[in-house]
C-alpha cells in the first residue's frame, strides 16, 4: 500500500469545491487554519472537511481536540482555531493569532512576542517590564516607591516639606544601648526575651543598631513617626549565639524576642521624650510592660497605638574594631568632645570608616 502525505501550508482548490487547509507556519500562540473565501462553514460546526490529497475520493475532517474548546472564527470565517467559550479569535498572518478574552486585545511584536492584555495597558505594563513613574508633589522625593519629605523636613501638606527646627539626634545605621527607668539596660535574657535587667550569665545587654530597611543601608534621621527595625548586634549571654538578629513584633502579652527572619520584625518608631530621655514605640501599635514584674519584659499593644517604653539612649561603636572609634574621645580628663575638635580628628584620621557626628541624650559622640 503507498502511504500518502497531507501538505497542509497553503489554501488549495480540490476539484470544484473549495476547502480550507492547516498552517502550522503560522503558529505562534495557538494553531489556526486558513479557510477558503467560498466555503460555508456553520458557526456550529464541530468538524470542517478537508481533501485528503489533491485528486482524492476521500475526505478527512478536522476538529478540536480539547472538547472544552469549539471553533472559533476571525477575518469574516478566513481564520479558524480552538478557543474557549467567550474567547475571540485575534490576529494576523503578519504578526500571530490567539485565543484572548472579552476586553483584550492582542499586542506585542515579533521582537518581543504577541500577548493578550487588558485593552488601554501596554504590553510593557501588560508584560510587567513597564513600572509606571511616579511623580511626588511640591518637594516630596521617592524613597522605595513612596513619596517623603527630604531628610531633616517634615511634612505639613500634601507637598509641601518644611525644614525641621530640631534634630530628633537619633540616626538610621547608628548602635544604641537602651536603659531604661529602673537604671538597667534592655538586653536578651536566657529566659528568651528582652528584659531591663543586670548582667549576669543569663542576660547579655544588647547593642542595638537602628535600620530603615532589612540592609540598614540608610544613614538617615529618625523622626517621630518613621517607621525603622532594630537589629541586635549582640548574641546570647556566655555563647554569643543568635547575634545580628532583629527584635520580633510579638503583641498583646507575647514577650518581645530575637527572630532571623526580617519578615518577623518588629516596626518602631521613637520621639524625644522630657529630660533627655526618649520614648519607644511601634509604626501603628504601641510598645508596653509585660510580666512578670521582677523581669519586666515589652511587647507591641494593639488597642493602644500611643504607649511607649521611656529609655535613655547611648550611642555606641556598631563595631568595636572600628580605626574611626579613637575619636570618641582623646584624652581620660575630657571625654565629651565638642564641633570644632571632632572637625578636628575627622581631618586626622586616615580610615576608610565613615565619620559622622551624632548628638546622644546626654553627650556629644563621634562615630
Amino acid at each position: 500500500m503507498k502511504l500518502l502525505t497531507v501538505t497542509l501550508v497553503t489554501s488549495a482548490f480540490f476539484g470544484g469545491r473549495a476547502l480550507g487547509a492547516f498552517r502550522p507556519d503560522l503558529r505562534e500562540n495557538v494553531q489556526v487554519a486558513e479557510l477558503e473565501p467560498d466555503q460555508r462553514v456553520s458557526d456550529s460546526a464541530t468538524e470542517i472537511p478537508l481533501k485528503a490529497y489533491p485528486g482524492s475520493d476521500f475526505e478527512i475532517a478536522f476538529k478540536c481536540t480539547d472538547e472544552s474548546k469549539q471553533f472559533t472564527f476571525a477575518d469574516h470565517k478566513h481564520w479558524v482555531a480552538c478557543c474557549r467559550p467567550g474567547q475571540k479569535l485575534l490576529g494576523s498572518e503578519f504578526t500571530a493569532f490567539d485565543c484572548c478574552n472579552a476586553g483584550h486585545e492582542l499586542l506585542g511584536s515579533k521582537g518581543t512576542g504577541y500577548k493578550c492584555c487588558p485593552i488601554g495597558k501596554t504590553y510593557d505594563e501588560c508584560t510587567g517590564v513597564y513600572k509606571p513613574t511616579v511623580t511626588c508633589p511640591g518637594a516630596e522625593i521617592l524613597v522605595n516607591g513612596q513619596c517623603v519629605c527630604p531628610s531633616g523636613t517634615y511634612q505639613t501638606s500634601p507637598g509641601v516639606c518644611e525644614t525641621l527646627k530640631c534634630s530628633s539626634g537619633v540616626q538610621s545605621g547608628k548602635c544604641y544601648i537602651f536603659t531604661l527607668e529602673n537604671g538597667l539596660r534592655l538586653g536578651y535574657n536566657s529566659a528568651g526575651f528582652y528584659t531591663a535587667s543586670a548582667e549576669s550569665r543569663a542576660q547579655q545587654f544588647g547593642k542595638f543598631k537602628l535600620c530603615s530597611n532589612e540592609y540598614c543601608s540608610a544613614n538617615t534621621d529618625i523622626n517621630p513617626g518613621q517607621p525603622f527595625y532594630i537589629k541586635d548586634i549582640h548574641g546570647t549571654a556566655n555563647s554569643g549565639q543568635h547575634s545580628k538578629q532583629w527584635l520580633n513584633n510579638a503583641k498583646d502579652g507575647s514577650h518581645i524576642t530575637k527572630t532571623a527572619h526580617f519578615s518577623q520584625a518588629g516596626i518602631f518608631t521613637i520621639t524625644k521624650w522630657p529630660c533627655g530621655k526618649y520614648c519607644l514605640g511601634g509604626k501603628d501599635h504601641g510598645v508596653g510592660p509585660t510580666c512578670p514584674t521582677e523581669m519586666l519584659g515589652a511587647t507591641f499593644t494593639t488597642a493602644d497605638d500611643q504607649s511607649c517604653v521611656p529609655i535613655t539612649l547611648l550611642e555606641v561603636p556598631c563595631d568595636i574594631r572600628s580605626l574611626a572609634n579613637n575619636c570618641i574621645w582623646e584624652t581620660k580628663k575630657k571625654q565629651c568632645v565638642n564641633d570644632e575638635e571632632i572637625a578636628s580628628c575627622k581631618i586626622r584620621l586616615d580610615s576608610a570608616t565613615p565619620i559622622s557626628v551624632v548628638t546622644g541624650s546626654e553627650q556629644q559622640i563621634l562615630f
